[in-house]
């Protein structure tokens, strides 16, 4: 569904895009970790998604959003930490690059970043 928007008091207007069509991120990462998926842009807070691995390393983040991201993850990450710009810069180089597509399912190893790094 796309529309257009215009704002009150403005001649400016923006465009609205509203899909249902996310996709799934599944993986494998190291038992317990906490698997994370950092938007091409990471002012983009609301585009961040995470999730933890299971004993077998197991991982899915279903409701990734369409677009470019850097798939990482941390042996043990206190919540949230993820947003510092310092362990982004971490995630960029040692993470991997992936592109989400509409109704796409990825599947993805990922290797896991030890704690204290």
């Amino acid at each position: 569904m796309n529309g257009r928007v215009l704002v009150p008091d403005s001649n400016d207007a923006f465009d609205i895009v509203l899909s249902p069509d996310v996709g799934p991120v599944r993986g494998v990462a190291s038992p317990g970790a906490q698997v994370v998926l950092i938007p091409g842009n990471p002012e983009r807070i609301d585009l961040f998604r995470n999730a933890g691995a299971d004993s077998e390393g197991r991982f899915i983040i279903p409701d990734a959003v369409p677009g470019d991201y850097t798939l990482t993850a941390w042996e043990a990450l206190e919540p949230y930490a993820y947003f510092d710009p310092g362990l982004i810069a971490q995630a960029q180089i040692s993470g991997k690059p992936i592109h989400v597509s509409e109704s796409s399912s990825q599947i993805m190893d990922v290797t896991t970043i030890p704690a204290g790094h």
